[in-house]
């Protein structure tokens, strides 16, 4: 039997290799997207709630959750309903994020984004909640916290990466051209990013829904008898020419689904025939 090539393998020129697993993008709900930012003051607090903010900004940048849990605590019960209150929430809820009490640090990012004024601030509370919602596959509402992020932030990093995850999750609740327009914007402003590549294949994807791909193959004889195979499980699928580099392949691809999320349901029923299939794009 013909053995499939992954659609990313180079072509080996005497003998066809078995596909590569393919690895899962995570976003990393975890204030890995944002990196925390210097406090220029937290007005109307007192002097001595501003120095227990910046204390707990250490210690989280330490690694030190707990400590910074503790100094960021006692801010926010004691100044509950003041505005500069909110960046001792926001950093609260990474500590929270970054122990795994997710639900937590949501509630504290809830209650930061009402009390927050500072235009630089709301985008990484919007950032953080749009991690948080990917990571819960709910792509539209994370889509709707990165396009305020994304608009608030410096064309500096860490908006390339907030870019890249905007349009990420855009692709996968359908909106395919909005995606393009923001992963190209991503490319044209940020052509060093180390997201810029991922960014420019996920915005040369041609079509408008998404496919589970079951192999690729040097030769379109080996692609056809592959979908035989899967069609003698009941998987339809078809072989389909795609140009890798200068070389081209018969990618074996199932399906036309409108958003990630029926690909996403559709993948376990391929796998029991296909372990290795995959989401593309």
């Amino acid at each position: 039997m013909n053995t499939p090539l992954s659609a990313r393998t180079v072509c080996q020129p005497t003998r066809e290799l078995r596909p590569q697993v393919r690895h899962r993008l995570l976003s990393t709900a975890t204030g890995a997207l944002v990196a925390v930012f210097c406090f220029s003051g937290c007005a109307p607090l007192p002097q001595e709630a501003v120095q227990q903010i910046r204390s707990g900004r250490r210690a989280y940048q330490a690694g030190d959750f707990a400590t910074a849990e503790q100094a960021l605590s006692g801010v926010i019960q004691a100044h509950a309903q003041k505005t500069g209150t909110a960046e001792a929430l926001y950093l609260r809820s990474l500590c929270r994020i970054k122990t795994r009490r997710t639900a937590e640090g949501r509630h504290d990012l809830d209650r930061a984004l009402r009390l927050a004024r500072r235009k630089d601030l709301k985008s990484r509370i919007h950032a953080q909640l749009g991690n948080l919602d990917f990571d819960l596959h709910l792509y539209g509402e994370a889509a709707k916290h990165y396009r305020l992020a994304y608009a608030a932030l410096p064309p500096r990093p860490p908006k390339d990466r907030i870019a890249y995850q905007y349009g990420l999750a855009l692709q996968r609740s359908g909106c395919f051209a909005e995606a393009r327009s923001v992963f190209h914007n991503l490319t044209s402003q940020f052509p060093g990013s180390e997201h810029a590549p991922r960014a420019r294949s996920k915005a040369d994807w041609p079509h408008d829904y998404f496919v589970i791909q079951c192999g690729a193959f040097k030769k379109i004889a080996g692609a056809h008898q592959h979908v035989k195979t899967l069609a003698q499980q009941r998987i339809t699928a078809l072989a389909v020419p795609e140009g890798v580099g200068s070389s081209r392949l018969y990618v074996v691809r199932v399906g036309r689904y409108p958003d990630y999320a029926a690909a996403r349901q559709h993948l376990p029923a391929v796998r029991r025939v296909q372990p290795d299939a995959f989401i593309a794009p």
